[in-house]
Formats: C-alpha cells, structure tokens, sequence
C-alpha cells in the first residue's frame, strides 16, 4: 500500500527566487521600452509628434517661477488654434526643447521636468535645474515634449521591494498566500444571507458567496460574457454592508469607469481616482 503525501506549499526561499525574477523581468522591459521609445521618436518630426499628441509646438514662455528647491517653474502656452487632443498630463514627464536651426532632432538642447498643471493651451513645468540655460532666451522657437515615462517602472519596482521585504504583518501574509506558501482562509457563510435582491443567477451568487466568505483573497472567474462585472458590483455593494470603504482598483480606465458607472446606478457614492 502506497500514500500519497499532498503537494507541499512554496517554500519562502521560492518565493523571493520568484519574484527577483520578477524583479530582473522588470529591468528588461523597462530597458527594452526605453529603447522603443528612442528608436520611434528619433525618427518622428515635429509634426508627426503633434499628431501622436506627445507635443506641442510652437510653444511661448509666460511666466517664469521659482519652485520647489528653487528649481525653475515655466508656464509655457501654445497657440489658440492648436486645440487638438494630446497626452500631457500632470505628473508626467516632459522635456522644453529649442529647435535650433541645422541641428539634428536627436541634437536639440532640452531642459528636463515634471508637468504640475494643464488647463487648455497652458501647462506648467517644474524643471530639474536652478537657471534656465541660454538656448531657451536666444529667439529659436521653443516646443516641450513628453519623455520617457519612468514613473510606472519606478513605481512597480518600489512595490515589489516593499513586498519582498515584508515580514511578520498582512503584507507579508497576503503575499504568501497569493504565491501559494499559505493557505487562503474562508469563514463559513450561509446560503441565504444576501441582502440586497440581484438577477444574478446560482452560480452568480455563489461567487458573491464566496467572496463573503474570504478572510483573505476570492478569484471570480470566467469566459467572457459570463457576467464577471455585474457579479463583482453585486461583491461589492454586499461588502459595503460591512466596511466604511472598498477600494476597487482595475487595469484599464475603461474598466474603472464601467465599475464606477454600474456602481452608481445601483446607488453607491463612488469616488472616481486616478486618470482624469
């Protein structure tokens, strides 16, 4: 006679070789992006780049500040009739150019920054350096540019090193059991306990059920068109019975606002965080 012992849980050590991995996988993509990023622009005109959105040209300096650690604060304005849509946002990254005549695109003088505000044709740009350099008041036209993008890869990094440092609180818990080296926790829920009516149909509700019961983590899953969403919004509006908040988070602005929609209509306060 044979016994079959059940499959052990990851080990920690597993765990952290996994998401160094993770870790590693992240530099490359960053760096392979970068790389994508130069190789499309660098061969893009000024016009090209205006249809992209990624910028605005020509633009005109209205009004110099100093800001944060003294660095330099441009309110830069483009004309009236450029009123075509376009990605600046606040917090992204941005670069004033000079389009110096005879000069390369990839040999333009730049002045480095963050955008702290846009309403219209103006925008602002706190830039990295305590004096504007010499090109930007030498007559050329000026234009800004969105640049590479860092901030997402800084912040996914931030995250993972948070995560692999936890020890001992629900951080390090809840990644445990995500990656498999603990055993997720479910209470025991009645079968009849929902509160607010739904059309959801049996299967539906023992996903809502489920999620009841999850003292940790719950996966709904299905094919599409299997009414994940609307099951989801009946979770939440459940789980609203017993937390002050719920925070719902999705990967894509389009689910957060068809999340944010649906939850309205049932009635919820929602506040909409994130892209404006």
């Amino acid at each position: 006679m044979s016994t079959e012992l059940p499959t052990p849980h990851a080990e920690p050590y597993a765990i952290e070789k996994e998401l160094r991995r993770v870790q590693a996988m992240l530099k490359l993509e960053q760096q392979e992006d970068l790389e994508q990023f130069k190789l499309k622009n660098a061969k893009a005109s000024i016009q090209e780049r205006q249809q992209r959105g990624l910028t605005w040209y020509p633009v005109t300096i209205t009004k110099e500040d100093v800001g944060f650690g003294g660095k330099v604060v441009l309110e830069l304005e483009r004309p009236a009739g450029q009123q075509g849509l376009h990605l600046f946002q606040v917090g992204k990254n941005a670069a004033l150019f000079g389009n110096v005549p005879g000069r390369a695109a990839t040999d333009r003088p730049t002045l480095s920054g963050v955008i702290t505000s846009v309403r219209r044709n103006k925008l602002l740009l706190s830039t990295s350096k305590e004096d504007l350099p010499d090109w930007v008041h030498e007559g050329g036209k000026l234009g800004i540019d969105l640049t590479f993008d860092e901030v997402s890869y800084r912040e996914m990094d931030y995250a993972l090193g948070k995560v692999m440092g936890a020890y001992g609180d629900r951080l390090a818990d809840l990644r445990d059991i995500l990656l498999g080296a603990k055993p997720a926790r479910f209470r025991d829920e009645k079968a009849d306990d929902l509160f607010y009516p739904s059309p959801l149909n049996e299967s539906q509700l023992a996903a809502v059920r489920h999620v009841q019961a999850a003292q940790d983590v719950a996966i709904i899953h299905g094919p599409p068109g299997t009414g994940k969403t609307t099951t989801l919004v009946q979770a939440i509006l459940e789980t609203i019975r017993r937390e002050r908040r719920v925070l719902v988070c999705a990967p894509s602005n389009t689910a957060v606002d068809l999340l944010t929609e649906k939850l309205a209509e049932r009635g919820v306060n929602v506040i909409r965080m994130g892209n404006p």
